[in-house]
C-alpha cells in the first residue's frame, strides 16, 4: 500500500511502465490472444491506481486528511445546511497539491469527478459515525432513510430489525416506534413523551436523545434554557446526539423533507446550548447528569 510520497512516485512509475508494456504488446498480439494477455496487466494497473487515489484522498502530507478535516468542521459546528459546501475546501486542497490525479482508467481526474468523490467521502464520514449509535438508533436511521416518518410494512420493519440486531417490539418499548395493524412508523418529535427523563429510561437510545432535544427546542419552542437543561441531563452522551442531527439533516434533505430545517436549527444552536448547560451546571452542581 502506498504510504508516502516516495512510494507514490514509485507506484506511478510502475503504472507508467506497465502502460508502455501494454502498448508494445498490443502492437504485436493477435486479436484472439489480447483479452487473456492484457487482463492481468489491467488488474495490476487498476490496483495501483486505486492505491494512488487512496493515498491522495486519505494521506496527503502537508494537508489535512479530508475525513479528519470534515470531522473538524463538524466539531466546529458548521451548520448542516452549509456542511457539504464547507467540505469542498479541504477536499480540493488534497487535489490541488498535485499537478495531476489519475483515475483507474489512466485518465486525468476532472474537477467534476473530484467533487463527486468529495461528496462520497462526506457521506462515508457521516456513515462511519453509526458505530457510535446503539442498535435501535441504527435501525431507526435506516428506516428513516427509506420512509422518513411515514408508515411502512411490519414485515419490512421486522426484516430490518433482524439485520440491525434489534426487534420491533423492543423499538416500541424504547418509545420511538408505533406499531399497529401490520404497519409501523417512527414517532415524530411532537408525539414523544413530554415527561421523558433520560435518567429513568431503561432503553435509552441516541434517536430519543436527538428527538427529545428537537421536541423541546424546535417543536415546543420552550427556549434555550429548557433545552440546555435537558442537554445537561444527557451529559457526555449529548455529542453523539448532535452527530445524529448532522446525519438526519442530510437524509431529510435528500427526502426533500421540511424536517431538515429542524435538524439544522438544533445543530446550529448547539454551541449556545452547551454554554448555557455549563452555566446551569455551575449554578446548580447537584443536579444529576448521565455519565
Amino acid at each position: 500500500m502506498t504510504q508516502n510520497e516516495p512510494q507514490l512516485a514509485v507506484t506511478r512509475e510502475r503504472v507508467a511502465k506497465l502502460e508502455r508494456l501494454l502498448e508494445q504488446l498490443r502492437m504485436a498480439a493477435r486479436p484472439e490472444e489480447w483479452p487473456a494477455m492484457s487482463s492481468g496487466y489491467r488488474l495490476e494497473i487498476e490496483r495501483m491506481q486505486g492505491e494512488i487515489l487512496h493515498f491522495l484522498l486519505e494521506s496527503a502530507p502537508g494537508a489535512a486528511r479530508q475525513p479528519a478535516a470534515l470531522r473538524h468542521l463538524q466539531q466546529g459546528n458548521v451548520a448542516p445546511v452549509d456542511f457539504a459546501q464547507a467540505a469542498i475546501g479541504p477536499g480540493m486542497a488534497v487535489f490541488s497539491r498535485f499537478s495531476r490525479v489519475l483515475e483507474s482508467s489512466g485518465q486525468s481526474m476532472t474537477v467534476r469527478t473530484a467533487l463527486a468523490l468529495i461528496n462520497q467521502i462526506l457521506g462515508e464520514v457521516l456513515t462511519e459515525q453509526e458505530d457510535e449509535f446503539d442498535a435501535d438508533t441504527r435501525w431507526a436511521l435506516a428506516w428513516f432513510e427509506q420512509k422518513g416518518f411515514a408508515e411502512g410494512e411490519f414485515g419490512d420493519a421486522n426484516t430490518l430489525a433482524t439485520a440491525k440486531n434489534t426487534a420491533v417490539n423492543g423499538l416500541v418499548d424504547a418509545g420511538i416506534l408505533h406499531s399497529a395493524r401490520g404497519k409501523v412508523r417512527l414517532l415524530r418529535p411532537e408525539e414523544l413523551d413530554k415527561d421523558w427523563d433520560p435518567a429513568n429510561d431503561a432503553r435509552l437510545t441516541v434517536w430519543e436523545m436527538t428527538h427529545h432535544l428537537l421536541r423541546v427546542f424546535y417543536v415546543e419552542k420552550q427556549g434555550e434554557a429548557a433545552t440546555a437543561a435537558l442537554l445537561r441531563k444527557l451529559g457526555s452522551r449529548a455529542e453523539v446526539a448532535r452527530d445524529l442531527g448532522y446525519r438526519l439533516f442530510r437524509v431529510a434533505e435528500k427526502l426533500h423533507s421540511q424536517d431538515a430545517q429542524a435538524y439544522n436549527a438544533l445543530v446550529l444552536a448547539w454551541p449556545d446550548l452547551v454554554k448555557l448547560a455549563q452555566e446551569q451546571r455551575t449554578a446548580n452542581p447537584k443536579q444529576t447528569e448521565m455519565i
